[in-house]
């Protein structure tokens, strides 16, 4: 399957998550967790958002998932939150948006598993 993101976009803006958390490591795992825990129930609601048509659901959606990104550095998933919040509803953007969080959870996964 090709990959809707651009080879030069990073998963991850480590300065950026740095700035954020202050360098706290155990912080950060924290925070990766929560974000990963919340993104099914975003993820959920931008599908139903897709299968109802409903704009306000998929842009309240959407736009939770690009703040967490943000502040987390994840340049990828907060890239594409923000196309789809000004987006109608859209199977292939939500798709994208689940990759950009597959890869961005292997990433920390990997991450995390060797600083342990």
């Amino acid at each position: 399957m090709a990959s809707n993101f651009d080879i030069e976009e990073t998963v991850l803006d480590q300065d950026a998550l740095d700035r954020n958390t202050m360098g706290n490591v155990e912080l950060q795992h924290e925070l990766f967790i929560l974000f990963f825990d919340q993104m099914p129930v975003y993820l959920d609601q931008m599908n139903d958002a897709v299968q109802s048509g409903d704009y306000d659901n998929w842009r309240m959606a959407a736009h939770g998932i690009k703040g967490s990104a943000r502040a987390l550095g994840f340049t990828r998933i907060a890239r594409l939150a923000l196309e789809s919040e000004k987006s109608d509803p859209d199977e292939a953007r939500l798709l994208a948006l689940k990759e950009a969080v597959d890869v961005a959870n292997d990433a920390v996964s990997d991450t995390t598993a060797l600083a342990s």
